[in-house]
C-alpha cells in the first residue's frame, strides 16, 4: 500500500509539474500575442485620429461619421486588449476584487450601439427592453459589455437576414 501511495504521489507531482509548465507556456503566448496586437491597434488609432483631425474640412459628413465610428471601434479594441492584459495579470487572483458598481442599462445600450452597423447591414431589427431605474450591478464594465456584444453579434449573425431580436434586462 505504501509503495502504491508513493507511485501515486510521484505521478501527481509529475502531473502538477507538467500543468505548471503548460500554464507558463500559455501565459508566455498570451503576453506575446497581446504585445503583437497592441502595436497595430495603436497605429490604426493614431492614423484614424489624424484623419479625423485633418479631415474635418475636407471630408463630407458621412465620411467623417465613418471615421469617427471606426475610431470608436478601434478604441474599443484597444480597451479590450487592455482588459485581456489585466486578466492575464490577474491570473490566480480573485476577479471579484476588481468588480465595481456598473450601470447595466448603460452597458446594454452601448453594446447595442456597438453592433448597430452589423445589424443595419443585415437589415436586422434590434429592440431594447431596458426599464428605467435599474440598480447597479457589481462587475467589470468592459467585460460585461464584451459579453453582451458577443451575444448580440451572434443573434444578428445567426438570424435570417431581415430578422429581429429583443434584448431584455430585468432585475431579479
Amino acid at each position: 500500500l505504501a509503495q502504491a501511495l508513493r507511485i501515486g504521489e510521484r505521478l501527481l507531482v509529475n502531473a502538477n509539474h507538467e500543468l505548471g509548465r503548460l500554464s507558463q507556456i500559455r501565459r508566455d503566448f498570451l503576453h506575446v500575442a497581446l504585445h503583437n496586437l497592441q502595436a497595430p491597434v495603436s497605429a490604426a488609432t493614431m492614423m484614424l485620429e489624424t484623419l479625423e483631425q485633418c479631415g474635418r474640412g475636407s471630408l463630407g459628413p458621412e465620411q467623417l461619421r465613418w471615421v469617427e465610428r471606426s475610431l470608436e471601434r478601434i478604441r474599443g479594441s484597444a480597451q479590450f486588449l487592455q482588459d485581456l492584459q489585466m486578466l492575464a495579470m490577474l491570473e490566480g487572483e480573485d476577479l471579484t476584487r476588481q468588480a465595481q458598481p456598473v450601470d447595466i442599462a448603460g452597458v446594454v445600450r452601448a453594446a447595442a450601439e456597438d453592433v448597430r452597423d452589423l445589424g443595419d447591414a443585415r437589415r436586422h431589427e434590434l429592440r431594447l427592453d431596458v426599464p428605467e431605474g435599474l440598480a447597479r450591478v457589481r462587475g467589470i464594465e468592459r467585460l460585461l459589455r464584451e459579453a453582451v456584444v458577443n451575444y448580440l453579434t451572434n443573434a444578428i449573425k445567426y438570424s435570417p437576414e431581415g430578422g429581429h431580436s429583443v434584448l431584455r434586462v430585468r432585475a431579479q
